[in-house]
């Protein structure tokens, strides 16, 4: 930041710094590593945009990595930071991608799609966190055979320092016996999860297709 601001450039240089993952730390997790450790924590990426002009702000979003671009986009056209060529072009562009822009209100649900954080981490990919911003659950499913599913519920435990640790076989009954306000739809993420999870094994399969 220095560098840019002895370049005098700082307010025309939007900066984006993104961590490639988070880090659980001993007051979060048993495993004070990422490796094969599924905690919430190594899942929370931080993510900042800065500008000299921009004002301060916190977004409460459950979203990931993959909301810079849009974000990028809707700061050039509303900072009215392009021509109308380019901010046509962008206005267009915007749309093509997959997340939402965090710097409008965040849509957890619209007409019957949620939004969905899906990811991966660790060397191997061994375990896969699923998600949904529209409901406070959230899912590790193991891709090897060597790890159990673990469920957790956020409202009520917003750091996961406590979840429940199963197999498949008895996932169902676990989401029928928590108090939560909508059972249906904890079961619904959980279908949703181990879907993912087994179209993996089928071959040439593809999430688009």
């Amino acid at each position: 930041m220095k560098t840019i601001e002895e370049a005098r450039i700082a307010n025309e240089t939007l900066v984006v710094f993104v961590g490639d993952h988070g880090q659980a730390f001993a007051e979060d997790s048993h495993i004070t590593e990422t490796f094969e450790n599924g905690h919430i924590s190594n899942y929370r990426v931080p993510l900042v945009f800065r500008h000299p002009l921009l004002p301060r702000i916190n977004v409460a979003a459950n979203a990931s990595s993959v909301a810079i671009l849009p974000t990028i986009l809707d700061l050039l056209i509303y900072t009215d930071s392009l021509n109308d060529i380019y901010k046509d072009a962008a206005s267009g562009l915007i749309h093509e991608y997959e997340d939402q822009s965090l710097i409008l209100p965040y849509k957890a649900a619209q007409n019957g799609r949620e939004a969905w954080n899906i990811g991966i981490i660790s060397t191997g990919g061994t375990v896969l966190g699923v998600a949904s911003a529209a409901v406070p659950y959230r899912l590790v499913l193991p891709l090897t055979e060597d790890f159990t599913y673990i469920f957790s519920g956020l409202s009520q435990d917003p750091n996961g320092s406590t979840w429940l640790s199963t197999g498949i076989c008895i996932l169902y009954a676990i989401a029928e016996s928590l108090i939560f306000p909508t059972v249906s739809q904890a079961k619904l993420n959980i279908e949703d999860g181990v879907w993912y999870l087994r179209q993996q094994k089928v071959p040439g399969y593809k999430l688009d297709s």
